[in-house]
Protein backbone atom coordinates (compact mmCIF):
# COMPACT_ATOMS: atom_id res chain seq x y z
CA UNK A 1 0.00 0.00 0.00
CA UNK A 2 1.29 3.22 -0.97
CA UNK A 3 1.63 6.39 1.38
CA UNK A 4 -1.22 8.03 -0.61
CA UNK A 5 -3.54 4.71 -0.15
CA UNK A 6 -2.12 4.70 3.69
CA UNK A 7 -3.54 8.44 3.73
CA UNK A 8 -6.89 7.34 2.18
CA UNK A 9 -7.50 4.75 4.88
CA UNK A 10 -6.50 7.35 7.46
CA UNK A 11 -8.64 9.45 6.42
CA UNK A 12 -11.55 7.27 6.27
CA UNK A 13 -11.27 5.67 9.65
CA UNK A 14 -10.94 8.87 10.85
CA UNK A 15 -14.06 10.26 9.42
CA UNK A 16 -15.75 7.37 10.58
CA UNK A 17 -14.72 7.51 13.63
CA UNK A 18 -15.63 11.19 13.20
CA UNK A 19 -19.14 9.92 12.40
CA UNK A 20 -19.62 7.39 14.95
CA UNK A 21 -19.11 9.55 17.77
CA UNK A 22 -21.58 12.28 16.69
CA UNK A 23 -24.24 9.53 15.89
CA UNK A 24 -23.68 7.81 19.23
CA UNK A 25 -22.91 4.62 17.80
CA UNK A 26 -21.97 1.43 19.90
CA UNK A 27 -19.18 1.03 17.74
CA UNK A 28 -15.46 0.92 19.28
CA UNK A 29 -13.47 -1.23 17.19
CA UNK A 30 -11.20 -1.63 15.71
CA UNK A 31 -8.84 1.18 17.02
CA UNK A 32 -5.28 1.33 15.60
CA UNK A 33 -2.73 2.74 18.84
CA UNK A 34 -0.41 6.03 17.74
CA UNK A 35 2.76 4.34 17.27
CA UNK A 36 0.88 1.79 14.99
CA UNK A 37 2.36 -1.41 17.23
CA UNK A 38 -0.95 -2.09 19.14
CA UNK A 39 -4.28 -2.93 17.35
CA UNK A 40 -7.72 -3.03 19.81
CA UNK A 41 -11.16 -4.29 18.77
CA UNK A 42 -13.87 -4.36 21.03
CA UNK A 43 -16.50 -7.27 19.76
CA UNK A 44 -20.19 -7.77 20.91
CA UNK A 45 -22.76 -10.52 19.63
CA UNK A 46 -25.46 -11.26 20.58
CA UNK A 47 -27.50 -14.29 21.43
CA UNK A 48 -30.96 -15.37 19.91
CA UNK A 49 -32.61 -14.76 23.63
CA UNK A 50 -30.70 -11.16 23.42
CA UNK A 51 -28.09 -11.38 25.88
CA UNK A 52 -24.80 -10.01 24.62
CA UNK A 53 -20.91 -11.51 24.51
CA UNK A 54 -18.42 -9.06 24.49
CA UNK A 55 -14.68 -9.94 23.73
CA UNK A 56 -11.92 -7.37 24.00
CA UNK A 57 -9.40 -8.15 21.79
CA UNK A 58 -5.62 -6.58 21.76
CA UNK A 59 -3.20 -7.45 19.10
CA UNK A 60 0.49 -7.22 18.94
CA UNK A 61 1.93 -6.07 15.18
CA UNK A 62 3.96 -9.27 14.57
CA UNK A 63 4.82 -7.64 10.79
CA UNK A 64 4.26 -4.42 8.35
CA UNK A 65 5.29 -1.24 9.41
CA UNK A 66 2.40 0.94 9.81
CA UNK A 67 -1.46 1.11 9.33
CA UNK A 68 -3.78 -1.69 9.91
CA UNK A 69 -2.20 -3.99 6.67
CA UNK A 70 0.42 -6.79 8.64
CA UNK A 71 0.21 -10.05 10.13
CA UNK A 72 -1.09 -9.63 13.96
CA UNK A 73 -0.78 -11.87 17.13
CA UNK A 74 -3.98 -12.01 19.47
CA UNK A 75 -1.92 -10.79 23.19
CA UNK A 76 -4.43 -10.45 25.44
CA UNK A 77 -8.64 -11.47 25.42
CA UNK A 78 -11.20 -10.76 27.99
CA UNK A 79 -14.50 -12.56 27.22
CA UNK A 80 -17.33 -11.80 29.17
CA UNK A 81 -19.94 -14.39 28.29
CA UNK A 82 -21.40 -17.63 29.44
CA UNK A 83 -19.83 -20.30 26.93
CA UNK A 84 -21.88 -23.07 27.21
CA UNK A 85 -20.76 -26.79 26.29
CA UNK A 86 -22.84 -29.90 26.24
CA UNK A 87 -21.18 -32.96 26.21
CA UNK A 88 -23.14 -36.18 26.08
CA UNK A 89 -23.24 -40.34 25.01
CA UNK A 90 -23.32 -40.89 21.41
CA UNK A 91 -24.05 -43.92 19.93
CA UNK A 92 -22.59 -45.58 23.26
CA UNK A 93 -19.02 -46.23 22.63
CA UNK A 94 -18.86 -42.36 21.33
CA UNK A 95 -19.46 -38.73 22.68
CA UNK A 96 -21.64 -35.78 21.51
CA UNK A 97 -20.14 -31.91 21.50
CA UNK A 98 -22.90 -29.71 21.62
CA UNK A 99 -22.53 -26.13 21.54
CA UNK A 100 -25.87 -24.52 21.59
CA UNK A 101 -24.73 -20.90 20.28
CA UNK A 102 -22.98 -22.28 17.13
CA UNK A 103 -25.97 -24.73 16.63
CA UNK A 104 -23.06 -27.19 16.48
CA UNK A 105 -22.36 -30.58 16.99
CA UNK A 106 -19.48 -32.87 16.87
CA UNK A 107 -20.24 -36.67 17.53
CA UNK A 108 -17.40 -38.83 17.50
CA UNK A 109 -16.41 -42.22 18.40
CA UNK A 110 -13.00 -43.66 20.10
CA UNK A 111 -12.37 -46.02 16.55
CA UNK A 112 -9.93 -43.32 14.72
CA UNK A 113 -12.83 -42.34 11.92
CA UNK A 114 -13.54 -39.15 11.23
CA UNK A 115 -17.09 -38.18 11.38
CA UNK A 116 -18.84 -35.01 9.83
CA UNK A 117 -19.46 -32.13 12.23
CA UNK A 118 -23.43 -30.87 12.09
CA UNK A 119 -23.86 -27.41 11.85
CA UNK A 120 -25.21 -24.49 9.12
CA UNK A 121 -22.26 -22.81 8.65
CA UNK A 122 -19.74 -26.18 8.54
CA UNK A 123 -18.66 -26.86 4.76
CA UNK A 124 -18.78 -30.22 3.04
CA UNK A 125 -15.70 -32.37 4.15
CA UNK A 126 -15.87 -30.58 7.71
CA UNK A 127 -14.75 -33.74 10.01
CA UNK A 128 -13.62 -34.74 13.35
CA UNK A 129 -12.01 -36.92 15.29
CA UNK A 130 -11.38 -38.00 18.94
CA UNK A 131 -8.92 -40.44 20.93
CA UNK A 132 -8.49 -41.05 24.62
CA UNK A 133 -4.55 -39.96 25.84
CA UNK A 134 -5.59 -40.91 29.18
CA UNK A 135 -7.94 -41.82 31.79
CA UNK A 136 -9.42 -38.23 31.75
CA UNK A 137 -7.60 -36.48 28.59
CA UNK A 138 -9.30 -36.54 24.92
CA UNK A 139 -7.53 -35.04 22.02
CA UNK A 140 -9.94 -33.93 19.23
CA UNK A 141 -8.93 -33.19 15.94
CA UNK A 142 -11.16 -30.81 13.36
CA UNK A 143 -10.46 -31.36 9.57
CA UNK A 144 -11.71 -29.48 6.51
CA UNK A 145 -11.69 -32.11 3.36
CA UNK A 146 -8.90 -33.59 4.53
CA UNK A 147 -6.37 -30.45 6.61
CA UNK A 148 -6.19 -30.32 10.06
CA UNK A 149 -7.79 -27.13 11.44
CA UNK A 150 -7.91 -27.52 15.00
CA UNK A 151 -6.79 -30.05 18.01
CA UNK A 152 -8.58 -29.61 21.18
CA UNK A 153 -7.26 -31.53 24.10
CA UNK A 154 -10.16 -31.68 26.59
CA UNK A 155 -9.20 -32.43 30.22
CA UNK A 156 -11.27 -33.26 32.64
CA UNK A 157 -9.82 -32.19 36.58
CA UNK A 158 -9.52 -35.56 39.23
CA UNK A 159 -12.60 -34.73 40.81
CA UNK A 160 -14.64 -34.65 37.35
CA UNK A 161 -16.24 -31.35 37.75
CA UNK A 162 -13.37 -28.81 35.74
CA UNK A 163 -13.20 -29.57 32.26
CA UNK A 164 -10.53 -27.82 30.20
CA UNK A 165 -10.52 -27.31 26.58
CA UNK A 166 -7.15 -25.81 25.29
CA UNK A 167 -7.66 -25.14 21.39
CA UNK A 168 -4.67 -25.40 19.29
CA UNK A 169 -5.64 -23.63 15.94
CA UNK A 170 -3.51 -24.06 12.83
CA UNK A 171 -1.73 -21.22 11.84
CA UNK A 172 -1.77 -19.63 15.27
CA UNK A 173 0.81 -19.25 18.07
CA UNK A 174 -1.11 -19.43 20.82
CA UNK A 175 -3.86 -21.58 21.78
CA UNK A 176 -7.60 -20.52 23.13
CA UNK A 177 -8.17 -21.81 26.76
CA UNK A 178 -12.10 -22.29 27.73
CA UNK A 179 -12.66 -23.50 31.00
CA UNK A 180 -15.99 -25.54 32.00
CA UNK A 181 -17.36 -25.85 34.89
CA UNK A 182 -20.50 -28.93 35.57
CA UNK A 183 -23.80 -27.57 36.04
Amino acid sequence: MGQSDQKVVTDLVAKAKEDISSTGSPFKGPVLAQDGKTLKDNYTEFAANGSPSTVDYVYARMDGTSGFAGAWDNVNETVDAAYVLQVKPYEGDGLSFVDPSQNETKNVKFDGKEYPRVAPHEAPGSTSSIRKVNGHTLELTDKDNGKVMATEEIQLSSDLKTLTMTVHISGRSKPNILVFERQ
